[in-house]
């Protein structure tokens, strides 16, 4: 992993061109132990076939781990690459896999980022599809977008939500035009909505599970876990107790333990929508354990799921 620390010798002559390979030794940290997790995980999860779809980052985009000639990349420039936010010292604090269309069970290097914030398993689109010539078409609602566009997911929720409910209901196209996060011209009426891009029970991504390392991301604030195929949860998401946000959209979850949320009490944002493989009376349940526990909560987003009656306690 790192070069040897050894005397290496050679020869320099006049009027002659010297080359010598000389190793460099790098600082062993724990931002270069992030980085050799993404190498981890994009090996794990058939990285050499990823590409990025979505407009945030290059389409077809993939990461990078050696040049076009087959040369290594260095291990302390691996954490530059698409779908990855880095602090100041290096760190990995946000992080998109699922517009990368990995495969297989996130591996236990998902635990390595102790400075997480921001994990992306799969978003979902909420758009807008107006008329050509109305100045407006193709405006959607995409979390990952509007991070890499400079906007704060927490500090700035509840303008996102109004937005957000402008695009699902065609009747209050006026909040939209009244928001202070501006899409674009929006002097024209919209011709018609289309709530979600991704219709449910179809899946986005080809992510089937999580390794209960995820437990470990103790600065986790935000995660999403969305169009994906897994029927199961970690349990070690009920450890993730600084989460402000979480999303469970479009998923073929056959249960949802309604006891992961017991210690969640930093919630404040929730969405759990469009589970189609659980029953509206389990969904129901965890529902209950929700409203119960997450005492903090402000946004409860349960759209898609075919209740018939809301949680009692709510």
């Amino acid at each position: 992993m790192y070069a040897e620390d050894t005397d290496i010798s050679f020869e320099i002559k006049h009027f002659e061109m010297t080359e010598q390979v000389v190793a460099v030794k790098i600082q062993e940290n724990e931002a270069l132990h992030d980085y050799i997790a993404l190498k981890q995980i994009w090996d794990a999860m058939d990285g050499k076939n990823w590409s990025f779809t979505g407009d945030a980052e290059t389409s077809g985009a993939n990461w990078l781990f050696e040049f076009a000639d087959g040369t290594p990349r260095p291990i302390d420039a691996w954490g530059n690459q698409p779908g990855v936010e880095l602090n100041s010292q290096g760190r990995v604090i946000s992080l998109n896999l699922g517009a990368f269309n990995p495969l297989g069970v996130v591996p236990a290097a998902i635990g390595q980022f102790s400075e997480l914030q921001i994990l992306y398993l799969g978003t979902h689109d909420e758009e807008y599809e107006g008329d050509v010539n109305d100045g407006m078409e193709g405006m959607r609602y995409n979390p990952y977008t509007l991070a890499k566009r400079g906007i704060d997911l927490r500090q700035n929720r509840l303008e996102i939500a109004k937005e957000r409910t402008a695009l699902r209901r065609k009747g209050h196209h006026k909040d939209l035009y009244r928001s202070k996060l501006k899409y674009g011209n929006t002097t024209t009426k919209y011709k018609y909505l289309q709530p979600y891009a991704q219709a449910t029970g179809e899946p986005a991504n080809r992510i089937t599970g999580i390794d209960e390392a995820i437990g470990n991301l103790s600065n986790l604030e935000i995660l999403f876990i969305a169009n994906t195929q897994m029927k199961e949860l970690p349990k070690a998401i009920s450890k993730l107790t600084n989460l402000s946000d979480i999303e469970l959209f479009n998923l073929p979850l056959t249960d949802l333990d309604g006891s992961m949320f017991k210690d969640l009490t930093n919630l404040i944002s929730v969405n759990i929508s469009g589970l189609y493989k659980m029953t509206p009376e389990k969904i129901l349940a965890a529902l209950e354990e929700v409203c119960k526990n997450c005492v903090n909560v402000q946004l409860l987003y349960i759209n898609d799921n075919k209740l018939t009656a809301l949680p009692s306690n709510l």
